[in-house]
């Protein structure tokens, strides 16, 4: 037997009331509509649902589905609510798919700045590199994708929204032999083995052919691995030269350990945002977490370049 769930959120309101009267200007609706509704619902339950009318009072069958009838008023409301918090960006939930050394350096002060002021907001985040989290976003798998915006898409359904103009730089360790040198040559940099992301990063396509332009041919990772932990390890314990964006590396830098190599000429950029669905980015909610997102993208790059200024383009 069907029961149209708005009927129990009525009896719900005719017995808290204790009044058709009371009730009917509570659901803005007529009394007789009331009245015949209960009439209508005891005919199909074969029962009666009240006692007594004036005042009213609930029999036992009566009270069990006025308190079904809350339930579902209380579900109703909560429903409008997230309904209402998720068009203000109040509420909801985001995945985003990013590089694995986005997510363990800056994704954690994101979230931590943007659940501050949106509490409600529930994030999933997939570790891949950009043709994997392309991919998930296409499939639906996926709302957002943290990429390259020179990259190519394939997909006429995926829009981009470009967040900043990184910039990369040369990383080795503090008290490299390379940081004595007044002037950096292509000679230097080749003179020394080459670690950084995995083979199949667009970053490390990206470092072949920015070293290349710059003088520096045949560059061979020594390492290649998606571990942040392992490459900054090596990269502090080693002579090794690294090639990475400037926002992944300024928690690394300030720890002292590692620094920049100011080799003049050499300032290779790329824009970074958002790859999405065609209105993905008209949820306030989306729109308020790449906003988030720029802002700490652009705050880390600009910390290092004031540590570095030889390093601004």
């Amino acid at each position: 037997m069907q029961i149209d769930p708005r009927h129990l959120v009525q009896l719900a309101v005719i017995v808290d009331k204790a009044s058709f009267t009371e009730a009917a200007h509570e659901l803005n609706v007529t009394q007789p509509a009331l009245s015949k509704t209960i009439g209508l619902l005891e005919k199909r339950l074969g029962a009666p649902l009240l006692s007594q009318r004036r005042p009213v009072v609930p029999t036992p069958l009566g009270e069990t589905l006025a308190q079904q009838g809350r339930l579902i008023e209380a579900s109703m409301k909560e429903a409008e609510q997230t309904i209402s918090d998720r068009q203000r960006g109040l509420r909801g939930r985001i995945r985003l798919g990013a590089p694995p050394f986005f997510l363990e350096t800056l994704a954690s002060d994101v979230v931590r700045d943007f659940t501050a002021r949106h509490p409600d907001v529930a994030f999933e985040f997939v570790a891949g590199f950009f043709d994997e989290v392309r991919d998930l976003v296409l499939r639906r798998r996926l709302d957002l994708a943290l990429g390259p915006m020179n990259a190519t898409l394939n997909a006429p359904s995926l829009r981009t929204e470009t967040l900043i103009l990184s910039q990369k730089a040369l990383f080795c360790r503090a008290g490299h032999p390379l940081l004595t040198r007044s002037e950096i040559t292509a000679d230097d940099l080749a003179s020394f083995g080459w670690i950084g992301h995995s083979l199949n990063s667009v970053i490390t396509a990206e470092m072949k052919t920015d070293l290349f332009e710059f003088g520096v041919e045949g560059v061979e990772l020594v390492v290649a691995s998606a571990s942040v932990s392992l490459l900054l390890s090596l990269l502090e314990t080693t002579d090794y030269l690294s090639y990475l964006p400037m926002f992944m590396m300024r928690d690394a830098v300030r720890s002292g350990s590692i620094s920049a190599l100011p080799v003049q000429g050499f300032a290779p950029t790329t824009p970074l945002g958002l790859i999405h669905g065609v209105s993905a980015m008209s949820d306030p909610l989306v729109r308020a977490f790449a906003e988030t997102m720029k802002r700490h993208l652009t705050a880390a790059e600009a910390e290092l370049l004031h540590l570095f200024p030889s390093l601004a383009p």
